[in-house]
């Protein structure tokens, strides 16, 4: 193994790993060890499960399920223990996630019989991804830092303009995003009955996860006229029409009452 990432992997008691020797060393001969580095977190809203994409020297990733919220490994050094089913920090073992599943296994793990979490099945793995976003990988700009510093400061409050907003929702989780959503929702409302210009909706829509891409749908279905299209790759939005050509008022009152993210879709 050397530090450019190579892999060394060749039977069942081997590790395949991209960090240096050293800590190859210091983590012993046991079985069913890997180390790389997180790329991508993905999280449930609820913060209850967690998808790491992590690259472990192979040409596939390591794509693991995590109970609990691990979003914070993002770019970190990671041990994944395969008997065990259990992933830390390689700076901070002190704390163990459970590892229930996998998702994607490079093809030389599974070659080398390393004992891994069950896969998990291609329907279920759908379902799980329907309702988990992407976590930022990396650093904030210097953008989303100043707006997230005005953001924290004024305890969620304050008075935004769209873009600002916009540009925060998606650096924001769970129920901080949601508010925050939101009220973004509702200036696209009143930008839209008052201009007629609703394609913040769209912009809107790209920054939530697809569960909540569904309630803002029908969000904006019930309390006025503008449909925003999601099921292409390019989500749209528009004002519809019936069939004699009328357009649905606006109902800025309920739609103030009534979260989006607490409507049930239909």
């Amino acid at each position: 193994m050397d530090m450019a990432g190579q892999s060394a992997s060749s039977g069942p008691d081997q590790r395949t790993s991209i960090v240096d020797a050293g800590l190859i060393d210091e983590l012993g001969e046991r079985e069913g060890i890997i180390t790389g580095v997180v790329k991508i977190s993905e999280i449930s809203e609820d913060r209850r499960r967690t998808l790491l994409t992590i690259e472990v020297g192979e040409a596939e990733d390591l794509v693991v399920l995590v109970k609990g919220g691990a979003d914070s490994f993002v770019g970190k050094i990671v041990i994944v223990d395969g008997p065990q089913r259990l992933i830390y920090c390689a700076d901070e073992r002190r704390f163990a996630f459970s590892v229930p599943n996998t998702l994607s296994v490079p093809q030389a793990f599974i070659d080398a019989g390393i004992d891994l979490p069950e896969p998990l099945g291609s329907a279920k793995a759908r379902k799980l991804r329907s309702s988990i976003e992407p976590s930022l990988p990396g650093e904030l700009t210097e953008k989303q830092r100043q707006l997230l510093v005005k953001y924290k400061a004024a305890g969620g409050g304050g008075k935004w303009k769209l873009p600002s907003l916009l540009q925060l929702i998606a650096v924001l989780k769970g129920n901080e995003k949601d508010e925050a959503a939101h009220l973004a929702a509702m200036m696209i409302l009143e930008k839209a009955e008052k201009h007629g210009d609703c394609s913040h909706a769209a912009d809107l829509a790209k920054l939530l996860s697809p569960a909540r891409r569904e309630n803002l749908r029908a969000w904006f279905a019930r309390f006025s006229p503008i449909s925003v299209d999601i099921s292409r790759k390019q989500h749209k939005a528009h004002f519809f029409k019936s069939a004699k050509g009328e357009r649905k008022s606006f109902d800025l009152p309920a739609g103030r009452r009534t979260p989006f993210y607490k409507l049930a879709s239909r």
